[in-house]
Order: structure tokens, then sequence, then C-alpha cells
């Protein structure tokens, strides 16, 4: 699927959005501030992987390692 735009009033909801729809390691890729609030291009950590290299984007460990680079992204 790629990287998706989300807009909210502020980060917060963004995220929440981003987590809802994308899952808890979903990798934020830029913010950028607008009228409307804010807006978070972001991407899964299995369409990131596929990006990457097609072989490892159904291997459990690439969850785990960006697990941890999404709790402190979404904290």
């Amino acid at each position: 699927m790629g990287p998706q735009k989300f807009t909210a009033s502020n980060s917060a909801e963004a995220l929440k959005l981003i987590r809802k729809r994308m899952g808890p390691d979903a990798m934020v890729i830029s913010t950028t501030d607008i009228d409307q609030g804010v807006e978070i291009v972001a991407i899964s950590s299995e369409d990131l992987a596929s990006l990457s290299d097609p072989t490892i984007a159904s291997n459990k460990s690439v969850k785990k390692t960006s697990g941890l680079l999404t709790k402190l992204l979404f904290r």
C-alpha cells in the first residue's frame, strides 16, 4: 500500500488515526503543520520492509525491530 497521509487537528489525534488504521508498528515519515492542524505521512512496518526487500516483508523480526522505534514515536 505504501505511505499514507493523515490530517487531524493536532499530532495526538493524527497519531491515534495512524495507530488505528496502520497498527502500532507504523512509522512516521514526515510531519507538517497546516492550517487545519497537522499532516503526518506514515508507513506500516510491513510496507517499509517490502520496499526494502520483498523477501523479508513477512518476517516477524521486522515487526519486533520496528516496534521499538514505534514505541518511542507514539508515546
